[in-house]
């Protein structure tokens, strides 16, 4: 697809097809979990409700979130005897494990509550960024040679790492859980590399034959269980990741809006000695500076105005945007945030008592967790902290402009948002 600007033609993209490219990954795996009951079409536009495949495959995702906890609760169980937990222990595991049970299935019900509002909410974004990118070629960030492009590639980049991390360190865990609860339902073993806890077991567990003799399909379908639990549990840092995702994307449309402004000032100090009539004395110096160049400072100024206005156009248009965003995800960020912080607190309790039971595996698995659990919450609270610092820059990039020389309605708009700005600021 072509567009043209001027004389000369640019190749882009959809609107829909680049937020599709910069949230794909993310995208499929809060669909593989259950997080998005949407569905991407072949125009790379979004369906919801209740009839789609998304939300049919939400639906057998809570059904297994169901079945699979009933399997965790056993394991659960059967681990805190073995492993000898006190009762303190043994009151935050059991929190632990509520908090994972009722969190994951809170998020894929309300993906599945909210799978019309969530196809909205996605029509909404491609209607209020086509209009962002129609208003100049310097705000167009579908086209192939966009100014800002680095921007927008960085908010690329940083999807498919985190998403890649996540993957990563969801196999680690996954492995290392598995491994846990298969030796501690079927061997009675807290620790499956220390043999000698084994050996121990086997000798004083007599009760436990008709476990370690179980069938190989009992065993199979246990792995499978513990294997979907844990994929969830691990895999729940990806609705972080999509959250950021719509954060740093008006971030970075603010920032593109900064910088027009501060290259208007710019612009206009390189002129500055072109503003006023050539001397004879300047003319002299300078015999090119010709009438043809106050009409390009005219040119300029109107040029100047047109910008000025497309960036006014485009607060508006990110302003929407964010309140959408926070109508649409106030309660999962409330939620989120609730959720990490208890996980972190839980697990660095668990980590203190590793330490002092020298614990070597429980340290190296919790201390892990709690960092990336950590992450999460400073990542939340770093976007959303940006979100202001982009706004105070663009307020001040307003602030640098001579608004004498603006039409009047654009002095009132400009005045406008710096009195709202400045309210907002102090109170």
């Amino acid at each position: 697809m072509t567009t043209k600007f001027g004389n000369k033609f640019e190749s882009k993209i959809s609107v829909p097809e680049k937020l599709q490219e910069l949230a794909k990954p993310v995208f499929q795996c809060l669909r593989a979990i259950g997080y998005l009951s949407l569905t991407i079409q072949p125009d790379c536009t979004v369906t919801g409700g209740w009839k789609s495949k998304a939300s049919f495959w939400t639906l057998l995702t809570i059904l297994l979130s169901l079945v699979t906890t009933s399997v965790v609760a056993g394991t659960t169980q059967k681990y805190q005897t073995i492993a000898k937990l006190t009762p303190t222990e043994k009151f935050v595991h059991n929190l632990l494990y509520t908090i994972f049970a009722v969190s994951g299935l809170t998020f894929q019900c309300m993906s599945l509550y909210k799978s019309k509002s969530s196809e909205m909410f996605w029509k909404f974004h491609n209607y209020q960024f086509e209009l962002y990118t129609s208003l100049g070629e310097q705000f167009n960030f579908c086209l192939k040679n966009f100014k800002y492009a680095e921007k927008f590639s960085d908010i690329q980049k940083y999807t498919r790492r985190w998403v890649l991390i996540a993957l990563v360190s969801s196999v680690a865990f996954i492995l290392f859980g598995t491994v846990f609860s298969f030796y501690s339902i079927f061997y009675n073993i807290s620790d499956p590399w220390d043999i000698s806890g084994y050996e121990k077991n086997q000798e004083q567990g007599k009760g436990l034959n008709d476990q370690t003799a179980s069938s190989p399909f009992i065993k199979i379908s246990f792995i499978v269980a513990i294997v979907v639990w844990l994929f969830r549990i691990y895999l729940h840092s990806a609705l972080v990741i999509y959250i950021t995702l719509f954060l740093k994307l008006y971030c970075a449309c603010l920032e593109v809006v900064a910088q027009e402004l501060d290259e208007i000032q710019r612009k206009k100090f390189s002129n500055k000695e072109h503003s006023g009539t050539v001397t004879f004395k300047k003319f002299q110096l300078q015999p090119s500076v010709t009438i043809c160049q106050e009409k390009d400072g005219y040119r300029s100024q109107k040029n100047s105005e047109e910008t000025v206005g497309s960036c006014l156009e485009c607060i508006d248009i990110i302003a929407n945007l964010i309140d959408g965003f926070n109508d649409h995800f106030g309660f999962e960020l409330l939620i989120q945030i609730v959720y990490c912080i208890t996980l972190v607190l839980a697990y660095s309790f668990f980590t203190l008592f590793s330490i002092i039971k020298a614990d070597h595996n429980n340290i190296v698995y919790c201390f892990n967790l709690s960092a990336l659990l950590a992450s999460q919450i400073y990542q939340l609270l770093t976007e959303c902290g940006k979100i202001k610092t982009t706004v105070n820059q663009v307020l001040t990039s307003l602030c640098r402009l001579d608004l004498v020389k603006l039409p009047e309605d654009l002095q009132k708009n400009v005045g406008g948002i710096l009195r709202v700005g400045t309210y907002l600021e102090y109170n």
